[in-house]
């Protein structure tokens, strides 16, 4: 193998460690609600404790964050941050392996890029789901578009990206289209095979749902069928899809645009489309499938009615990384004068280099959370201003996750019961309620009816995010 092959195949290794460095050295210390992370204590506690966090119950993350916390490193929050930050890392450098046939030098631009882009970084240094979405987003997009036929790992795979969010399924044309390619290299009975077997070992966390029904705490009752499909399909949220007001439209449309242009900026904007028109030049199959997979996420991301649905761009931003790398791969091979090439040649390796570089320093401020503490300011000043074995009735997700780590995590008050007022009366989460903290529940739907059942609790409420933390009464 010469330099440059032997350079290619340690190149994603050494994208992987720089964006995990760069991760570390911004990584939110413990809980955090900073970059739309209140999901964040959700997420952890749940899956701490061995239940599920909310639809679709992420039971991939779930299990891998549950082992990653194990680990002798920091506080337990810190922990699943940095299972994102791992996630994030390994996402770029499956970017790099993705387009390195192309060369070290695009290969390594590629995966920095898309590690530097800032609403990646955004989820890399939080606990959330969509660092590990873009893990399995890059691992098909590689296994897709790589000439070594690999259909056991690219079913896996697939799966594996649908049991942790349906938002993958974007990805399927693309790899359809891969094993269609493969099927004409080998046998269309073994490829078929293979991509089948992968497939149904993808879906075995699936199986990890219906053991989580008996945690102290988690979302929904997967031990029946009809709750398991109630949490996998995310029945819950599934009115937001699709729902965005028409007036919101364009304006949703114009700041997806600009969130593209915000993540590599123009010029990377700019060579990641010349990117494509180069893979449609060689391959366009593969280049029109990839385009659908950019656009299927955008339409789903635009149409979703929350204020975060950025997040569900992440994947996308997965294959235009790609595409960059292709880009400046397409770039080097113009032909030009003898003369020229070195010159021009010598440039492009500048800006290669240079755009990761300024992306690093642009977005290096708003990314750092070294000192967020909004969060874990809030968690203890409940911990120590509640009275003894109060109900804390939270009316927001950043309260009531929130104060799940501080009960059944960091364990500071287990006297304490914390219940969220818009759950309360489903049967799931009531059953939670007296499982977890020992509540009389029956069939209260409003947490008067609760401390009636419960006397000699204080009912509390949080007043927002300074002191003094908590509101407190008879009732």
């Amino acid at each position: 193998m010469d330099m440059v092959g032997r350079a290619r195949r340690w190149i994603p290794i050494l994208v992987g460690l720089i964006a995990l460095a760069v991760y570390l050295f911004t990584l939110a210390p413990g809980l955090t609600w900073a970059h739309n992370g209140s999901d964040g204590g959700d997420l952890i506690a749940s899956s701490f404790v061995g239940g599920a966090p909310h639809p679709p119950g992420y039971p991939l993350y779930a299990l891998l964050g549950r082992a990653i916390s194990m680990l002798p490193i920091g506080s337990i929050p810190f922990r699943y941050n940095l299972f994102s930050a791992l996630a994030a890392a390994g996402a770029a450098a499956l970017v790099a392996w993705a387009v390195e046939e192309s060369g070290p030098l695009p290969a390594l631009a590629a995966g920095l890029s898309l590690a530097f882009a800032p609403l990646v970084w955004s989820q890399a240094v939080i606990a959330e789901v969509y660092a590990l979405t873009a893990l399995l987003a890059a691992l098909i997009v590689g296994l897709s578009l790589r000439r070594k036929p690999r259909p056991l790992m690219l079913g896996a795979a697939l799966s594996l990206g649908l049991t942790h969010h349906l938002t993958l399924i974007a990805f399927a044309p693309l790899a359809l289209q891969a094993c269609v390619i493969w099927a004409k290299e080998q046998s269309t009975r073994t490829v078929v095979a293979r991509a089948a077997i992968g497939f149904s070992v993808g879906l075995l966390p699936l199986a990890y749902l219906p053991f989580t029904s008996s945690a102290p705490l988690g979302w929904g009752d997967a031990s029946t069928l009809k709750g398991f499909w109630w949490l996998v399909s995310a029945e819950l949220y599934r009115g937001y899809a699709f729902a965005l007001p028409r007036p919101w439209i364009g304006q949703r449309i114009a700041s997806a645009a600009r969130l593209l242009a915000d993540s590599f900026t123009w010029m990377g904007v700019i060579v990641g489309l010349w990117g494509f028109v180069a893979l449609h030049e060689r391959d366009n199959r593969r280049a029109i499938n990839s385009l659908v997979v950019v656009l299927a996420l955008a339409i789903f991301a635009v149409g979703y009615n929350t204020s975060d649905s950025q997040v569900y761009l992440i994947p996308a931003l997965v294959v235009f990384a790609v595409w960059i790398g292709m880009g400046w791969s397409s770039l080097r091979s113009i032909p030009i004068s003898a003369r020229a090439a070195n010159v021009a040649r010598g440039g492009l390796a500048v800006l290669m280099f240079a755009l990761p570089a300024f992306m690093l320093a642009r977005n290096w401020s708003a990314q750092d959370l070294r000192a967020d503490r909004a969060a874990r300011d809030f968690v203890e000043g409940v911990m120590n201003g509640a009275p003894p074995r109060a109900i804390v009735a939270t009316s927001d997700e950043h309260h009531t996750f929130a104060l799940w780590v501080g009960v059944f995590v960091e364990r500071r008050r287990t006297d304490l019961a914390v219940v969220d007022q818009d759950l309360l009366g489903y049967d799931w989460y009531n059953a939670r309620l007296q499982r977890g903290f020992g509540l009389v529940v029956e069939d209260a739907q409003e947490v008067d009816e609760l401390a009636r059942l419960n006397p000699g609790r204080p009912v509390c409420r949080p007043t927002g995010t300074s002191s003094p933390w908590l509101a407190c009464g008879d009732k």
